[in-house]
């Protein structure tokens, strides 16, 4: 029994492929059999020339791996404010790193503990930047207290960093208003007199 592979074509190409094979009366299986034996029997050369990945491919990819409501979340940030994949999944990495955020992998379990130990050690009195507590167990480059469990009902001090950040951000981006050209009290007044004598 020959293996099932599915092969996603832009909708024009699908309805070429299915027109095609209308023309010759054949399945589109053995249309497709057939142009894919010319390639890689050599008769036809690839059109598709190989090429380096680039970090665009690679955010594509990992989006391809996760859940598809995440991936779909993450691609609607991405186009509300014109980035790519990669610079999102980037900058999680670096905030997860910030808040001393890991994930449990094989590697961090078999890790040579004499060179723990000295990691340890280089991060003793770390403290968090945002609400000076001693960290306990800091991880290296650590920056805030790691996260709260999420039914406490905290705010991550990475979180609170973060916000202030992008509030003070947002202030400085904001019109400064120039009250000088603003009437104050006594040329109200002046208005109002001014405005019944005329009337």
């Amino acid at each position: 029994m020959p293996e099932m592979y599915r092969v996603d074509l832009p909708l024009t190409m699908k309805d070429r492929l299915k027109g095609k094979a209308r023309e010759l009366s054949v399945p589109v299986t053995a249309l497709v059999e057939q142009a894919l034996e010319m390639v890689l029997g050599g008769d036809v050369p690839p059109i598709i020339q190989p090429r380096e990945m680039t970090v665009q491919d690679a955010g594509d990819l990992l989006l391809a791996h996760i859940e598809p409501g995440q991936a779909s979340l993450i691609r609607d940030l991405c186009k509300e404010h014109d980035r790519h994949a990669y610079e999102y999944i980037l900058s999680y990495i670096y905030l997860a790193h910030e808040r001393g955020e890991t994930a449990t992998m094989v590697g961090e379990t078999v890790m040579d503990r004499h060179s723990l130990a000295r990691d340890e050690a280089a991060v003793t009195g770390a403290v968090c930047d945002w609400c000076k507590a001693v960290l306990v167990t800091p991880k290296r480059g650590q920056k805030f207290c790691p996260d709260p469990p999420e039914d406490s009902g905290e705010v991550s001090c990475g979180r609170k960093s973060t916000l202030a950040d992008l509030h003070a951000r947002r202030a400085a981006k904001t019109k400064k208003v120039d009250n000088s050209a603003a009437p104050t009290q006594v040329n109200l007044d002046v208005y109002r007199r001014a405005s019944q004598t005329v009337a």
